[in-house]
């Protein structure tokens, strides 16, 4: 079966309606998505409108992941800085903070929970089969942050220290407001959304629960340049990702 079954476009006449008015294929329009989780930012057809606009332009709903990044240290003249765990993490040269104040965070990936549950974004699940040695390991990987003004706007990084190398920053990823420039921090099973607030001192994550927005936004509006058959009726728009509920894990 084609891609192009999965969409309703033949019923709908939207093929038709295209070749006739081939600008009208939503742009300009944005669709507020309401669900029980927000759209994945990370998936091709959520990039880029067919007029090269972000396709997902902002997100609201519950933040997944709250960190205290009150800690504040400063290079001193060197090259690096000396994180939580007394560890030097190296600046990379690109990143700009003229006030050399730079706020640590850290978080348990055991605290880090959704709904009365583990959240499964930076590890896998778990139940009470698991071993003591592997619940152990959970309580010491950390999720790190360094928050930072780089002059015109608030920027932020996140480093797992079972992940990455955690004294090589460079290839870090650098975020900063989803609404400024809709980016997110990658990871095994999807992209996060920051919020930085209180002058620096707190840094907060969107994460996903499910797939249901995301399915809805691709039947909507999902946009594949180089491969239109998989659009979706309005390729052209843009996504509002509104969280209104949180549905409870079956049981």
């Amino acid at each position: 079966m084609s891609l192009k079954n999965y969409i309703p476009k033949d019923v709908t006449q939207q093929s038709e309606f295209l070749k006739k008015y081939p600008e009208y294929d939503g742009r300009g329009i944005k669709i507020g998505i309401i669900d029980s989780d927000i759209v994945d930012k990370s998936l091709p057809g959520m990039q880029k409108t067919t007029d090269g606009l972000p396709k997902i332009i902002e997100c609201f709903g519950k933040y997944l992941i709250t960190i205290d990044t009150s800690k504040i240290v400063e290079r001193n003249g060197k090259n690096y800085i000396i994180g939580l765990n007394a560890e030097k993490l190296y600046i990379p040269i690109k990143w700009k903070n003229p006030s050399d104040k730079w706020h640590l965070g850290s978080k348990s990936v055991f605290e880090i929970k959704m709904d009365g549950k583990k959240s499964g974004i930076f590890i896998d699940d778990f139940d009470k089969t698991d071993s003591k040695r592997k619940l152990a390991a959970m309580k010491n990987k950390t999720l790190n942050c360094i928050v930072w003004f780089d002059g015109k706007q608030w920027r932020a990084c996140i480093y797992n220290t079972s992940l990455y190398n955690f004294q090589n920053l460079e290839k870090i990823e650098v975020l900063t407001h989803f609404e400024d420039e809709q980016e997110g921090a990658l990871n095994s099973k999807s992209k996060l959304s920051c919020k930085i607030s209180d002058d620096g001192n707190t840094l907060q994550f969107f994460g996903l629960y499910d797939d249901h927005a995301t399915l809805v936004s691709h039947v909507l509006a999902a946009n594949f340049p180089d491969n239109p058959e998989s659009n979706g009726l309005a390729p052209g728009a843009q996504i509002v990702s509104i969280q209104a509920c949180i549905l409870e894990a079956a049981v």
